[in-house]
């Protein structure tokens, strides 16, 4: 109930544990062992101009590409890859000429109607956009919601995320989509409360 979902290693089952993010496990005959196989860097910084700090970031997404990017770069990403197919690309770059089609759903709530952002997107990379306007009915779909899951998970956001696979299935079997770029990119707006928590918990300080 605290964090919304079941953290490692423990899962809603009684006998089985997950494995810690960025870990993997290794088995050797009879013998299992955990490994470690990334950890985050944060030294040293990166001393960049403007300049390179716009490029850098682009030239590592399109290098890694796909990956987790938020939906409007992974948009560009595939695009990108494409036009460099049709320019005469090799390996691989084939599977992308086709994949060129983007969904998105919308509500009728303005707050959280983000169709007209999507619409732009899609007209600057010339793709086959589809959308829909859906009326989440979260009772109706709870069911099916927590068979896909597999355990509590309670974020919101799942629920637009099953409609929006769901009628995305309807034309791909397979897409790439954009979750984890909000949190690179600075997409959410709870970051400028820090300052503020910072100094309310200096005057809660014991003195």
């Amino acid at each position: 109930m605290t964090y919304s979902y079941i953290p490692s290693p423990w899962s809603i089952y009684r006998a089985i544990r997950k494995l810690p993010p960025a870990h993997l496990l290794r088995v050797r005959g009879d013998k299992l062992s955990l490994e470690r196989y990334w950890q985050p860097v944060f030294e040293p910084k990166l001393d960049l101009d403007f300049g390179e700090a716009k490029r850098e970031p682009a030239e590592t997404i399109y290098g890694v590409c796909p990956a987790q990017i938020d939906q409007r770069r992974a948009a560009g990403c595939v695009s990108e890859r494409r036009r460099r197919f049709q320019r005469g690309g090799r390996g691989h770059e084939h599977d992308y000429v086709r994949a060129d089609q983007t969904f998105s759903i919308g509500f009728s709530d303005p707050r959280y109607n983000e169709l007209a952002h999507a619409r732009v997107v899609a007209r600057h990379y010339r793709t086959d956009h589809h959308e829909w306007m859906v009326e989440p009915q979260a009772l109706d779909v709870l069911p099916e919601i927590v068979r896909t899951y597999g355990e509590p998970y309670g974020d919101s956001s799942a629920i637009p995320t099953w409609y929006l696979s769901r009628l995305t299935k309807s034309h791909v079997t397979v897409a790439l989509n954009g979750d984890g770029g909000d949190e690179l990119f600075g997409g959410y707006p709870w970051h400028r409360v820090i300052p503020a928590l910072n100094r309310m918990a200096s005057f809660a300080a014991p003195r």
